[in-house]
């Protein structure tokens, strides 16, 4: 093909409605593949969405899945907006591959899934949607967990969803280590079902263990996350990640919210993890409180991308904390479970 029927061609090679000349001309051929994976992964991602109640007994399920929250949109979500407003971190494909931005997103839309019909949204979580959590509350306590895990098990599914489209035409190595993450990923949650089962089918939240921080002032940042450590905090690799390879690992299950002009950190796990997690007493619980605020946020940025950022604290951090924030989640999406993080100092906090 000649030079000018090159700038001409449309589509582009990345694949998007322009021509050539108009749209990636100019970039190497890493660069234009970059942006073509980008585009096949979005397209993949619009087909890939999964609609279905996530609530462990179905027989009583109402007819309608509906856009729920990981978050609850009237007690926290709307505590952080400002015009009806927060920021999230997405991740946007560009010549350069995936990269991590800071999105504002209208409250009503901030951290949606369609993993529960109507009637489960609304009568299981009405303790905690519905009422203030009261410290102590181990059903309350059991609830924000089930929903950090119900959030990221439904984004799991729909990314496995995605992937065996992508897969179907393309299988670069790239491709390939993403969907066997997430193959890995949806083995772990689906273990620690077996726990909720008891704690929403029997009522027994004493299945869900859970380790309490309370900060004076509300925080302008929410969390409802699922996570796998695999080290400490002073970067110890934990048994439970590496030393039986037949067992999946632990979970641990992160909710932080304003209430009331405190800050509220719950991290809660299966019972039966109690010995993954006893290290958080003596590193994490006994530390004083700007030691505990810089630690949560190390656990935190370095382990989720289910954070709720109200305008007030994006607008109140520098350029350069901006781009350090940004820089700190990328460390995430790349993390290799060899190099530890949280023994590393983040210099930024979520905790102002």
């Amino acid at each position: 093909m000649g030079k000018g029927a090159l700038r001409n061609q449309n589509p582009c090679l990345c694949g998007a409605p322009r021509k050539f000349k108009d749209c990636c001309w100019g970039l190497t051929d890493e660069q234009i593949q970059n942006k073509a994976n980008g585009k096949v992964i979005k397209e993949a991602g619009k087909r890939a969405n999964i609609k279905t109640c996530l609530y462990p007994d179905k027989s009583q399920c109402s007819e309608g899945i509906i856009q729920a929250h990981g978050l609850q949109n009237n007690k926290i979500l709307s505590k952080l907006s400002e015009n009806g407003d927060v920021y999230m971190v997405d991740v946007l494909f560009g010549k350069n591959g995936p990269q991590i931005e800071l999105v504002k997103q209208g409250r009503k839309k901030a951290t949606t899934f369609t993993g529960f019909c109507g009637k489960h949204d609304t009568e299981v979580f009405s303790p905690i949607e519905n009422q203030d959590y009261e410290t102590g509350n181990k059903m309350q306590e059991a609830l924000f967990a089930f929903r950090a895990l119900a959030k990221e098990w439904h984004t799991k599914l729909k990314s496995k969803n995605m992937f065996d489209g992508v897969l179907k035409t393309n299988r670069n190595e790239y491709v390939l280590a993403f969907y066997e993450g997430i193959m890995l990923a949806l083995d772990d949650i689906e273990k620690e079902m077996l726990a909720f089962q008891e704690v929403l089918l029997v009522e027994a939240p004493d299945r869900i263990s859970t380790k309490l921080i309370v900060f004076e002032g509300e925080a302008d940042v929410a969390v409802s996350a699922c996570i796998t450590m695999s080290h400490d905090f002073n970067g110890k690799r934990l048994e439970h990640f590496t030393s039986h390879p037949w067992l999946t690992p632990d979970q641990l299950f992160i909710t932080i919210f304003p209430q009331n002009g405190k800050t509220f950190c719950l991290l809660s796990y299966d019972t039966n993890a109690t010995e993954t997690f006893a290290f958080l007493d003596e590193q994490l619980l006994n530390k004083s409180v700007a030691e505990q605020k810089e630690l949560l946020s190390r656990l935190v940025i370095h382990h989720s991308e289910n954070i709720v950022y109200s305008p007030r604290y994006i607008d109140a951090l520098s350029e350069q904390q901006k781009t350090l924030l940004k820089e700190r989640i990328t460390e995430s999406v790349g993390f290799l479970e060899d190099e530890p993080l949280l023994n590393r100092e983040l210099g930024i906090s979520l905790f102002t």
